[in-house]
């Protein structure tokens, strides 16, 4: 009997899984969060190339992984929270419902995987330009850490997408959900993953202002790796450089616990 019902679980999730993908193809999501990331990923990889070759300097995994998360992170940061959040934005039954708000878990798991799926498989579509420009023109560029970093950076959007589709399954009317994720991006990119609050903690427990600004405290760089963007941050500096140490486990349990959160969210509502 176990057996039979965990069958017809996985049954119903695999068909909401197909009915969500109907549902954003239907409104043509897939073309907006896939080409948003691969033109954005594309001409980056060609913008640094290209450059780098005018200018006679050296091409490296490294330089490419620092460029997106330390020299131009303020554009990687909102662009990854924007299309990771809103990725999760249903499509509608009426003016005022969500689609998915309204209907059992199995649904919504359904339609969780569903938009993994369409922000993974974008991710990785969105890096083969910039793979294949590393594999023929970059003076360095190791296959492993470059695969690993592609890997996190799907890991990042997806934890934006999960931390959407918490609040599609709590919040009903449309207008809410929509500010609840402008108010979600506007805290986690604009005053988390600036840095912004784990200052204001670090000088709280240091009592140095000053030298919690020019020289951040452990508290600062832990509290920065439990967002999306400061775990992928951290990660990927994991990956090209060495070092695993606490920030580094910090930012694999962050990266663990935002996408476990819809599935807590959905038990507690079942």
């Amino acid at each position: 009997m176990g057996g039979s019902s965990d069958h017809s679980e996985q049954t119903a999730i695999k068909q909401a899984i197909r009915e969500d993908i109907n549902r954003w193809r239907a409104i043509r999501l897939h073309w907006v969060v896939a080409g948003t990331i691969i033109q954005v990923l594309a001409l980056t990889a060609l913008g640094i190339a290209g450059f780098s070759v005018a200018i006679a300097a050296e091409l490296t995994l490294r330089g490419f992984v620092e460029h997106m998360t330390i020299n131009a992170s303020w554009f990687f940061v909102s662009l990854f929270g924007l299309v990771g959040l809103f990725a999760a934005y249903p499509a509608h039954v009426s003016e005022s419902e969500s689609a998915l708000t309204r209907h059992s878990r199995t649904t919504f798991l359904g339609a969780l995987l569903s938009r993994w799926l369409l922000v993974a498989t974008s991710v990785f579509v969105g890096f083969i330009i910039p793979l294949v420009l590393g594999i023929l023109t970059f003076d360095s560029f190791p296959i492993g850490p470059a695969i690993g970093f592609v890997t996190v950076t799907a890991l990042s959007v997806i934890a934006y997408t999960a931390i959407g589709m918490t609040l599609v399954s709590v919040v009903g009317s449309n207008n809410r959900l929509v500010l609840s994720m402008l108010a979600t991006y506007w805290l986690l990119v604009h005053l988390w993953e600036t840095s912004l609050i784990p200052l204001v903690v670090g000088i709280g427990v240091t009592g140095e202002p000053e030298g919690a600004i020019g020289t951040p405290p452990l508290v600062h760089d832990i509290l920065l790796a439990a967002s999306p963007n400061g775990a992928h941050a951290a990660l990927s500096e994991w990956l090209v450089s060495g070092g695993f140490d606490i920030v580094t486990v910090v930012a694999l349990l962050a990266i663990v616990g935002w996408l476990t959160l819809p599935f807590l969210i959905a038990l507690w509502r079942d």
